[in-house]
């Protein structure tokens, strides 16, 4: 096993785990490859140390490695533009069962580095779908990564408050799909988010005012002129949501689902 690697490992006491993810992305290897290299390039090396460094200072590692990971996919990343969490790929889950053919036009709300919007273009090969962001860097990000996945004819990105791009006239009464992962976290929670969250992260994607309401409440009053006549909007929430969600909205909509996630609460919204 490299000494040399083991004594970086040491000396910035990461978890083993985390230093094989440094250590894999920097490499671009098997771990096993890695370890079992005599000799390894000084340059990759002092960029392992630099990254460890910076980590100490609790810098989101996603950020360090310009490397994030939803799904199947491997994303460009940048400081500032939020990370992809494990927990929103179980939107995806919750659309397997969609008729594909029928869905035509989809809005995907806040697209970050592109996640939901290119795992929705893999899903729906046949719909238009359109991302909106109000941060430019994530859309600089997100266009990065659109291209990767060879998805630019089918993905197109604007930079909108919300359903506000240009001709979105045209789109009334058209999505099929309105999805998105919006800033929920109501004041008294943002207060309380760790460092590496508060300090590196765009508070415009976590930040959803006084309740968490903000911008969810503009989605869903927003949004009914946009939805198709069969069309769903999808939303992942907070789980003291639900019940302000229905009471806000069910003069607007007839359906209303809440749906755990792993950790057995109430984590998505599907509102008809």
């Amino acid at each position: 096993m490299n000494k040399e690697l083991l004594l970086i490992k040491k000396r910035y006491n990461l978890k083993e785990e985390e230093f094989n993810f440094i250590i894999s992305s920097v490499f671009d290897k098997k771990i096993y490859q890695i370890y079992l290299s005599e000799k390894l390039p000084k340059n990759k090396i002092k960029k392992i140390i630099n990254i460890c460094k910076k980590r100490k200072d609790e810098i989101p590692l996603p950020y360090l490695l310009k490397k994030s990971y939803f799904l199947d996919l491997e994303l460009f990343i940048e400081k500032g533009v939020f990370i992809p969490r494990a927990e929103t790929e179980l939107m995806i889950s919750l659309l397997e069962d969609f008729n594909k053919r029928k869905i035509k036009y989809i809005i995907d709300i806040g697209v970050g580095t592109g996640n939901l919007t290119i795992a929705l273009g893999k899903m729906f090969k046949e719909a238009l779908i359109i991302g909106t962001d109000i941060s430019k860097r994530a859309l600089r990000v997100a266009k990065k990564n659109v291209e990767k996945y060879s998805l630019t004819n089918q993905i197109k990105l604007y930079y909108a408050d919300l359903f506000y791009f240009p001709n979105y006239q045209e789109y009334f009464n058209k999505f099929d799909l309105i999805v998105s992962n919006p800033p929920y976290i109501n004041k008294k929670d943002y207060e309380k988010l760790p460092k590496a969250v508060k300090d590196y992260e765009d508070k415009r994607a976590l930040y959803g005012g006084e309740d968490g309401l903000l911008i969810i409440k503009r989605i869903l009053k927003e949004g009914k002129k946009f939805l198709s006549k069969n069309g769903k909007i999808i939303l992942e929430i907070d789980s003291h949501h639900p019940i302000k969600i229905y009471e806000y909205a069910k003069e607007l909509y007839t359906s209303f689902i809440f749906i755990n996630s792993l950790t057995k609460k109430i984590r998505f919204a599907i509102i008809s």
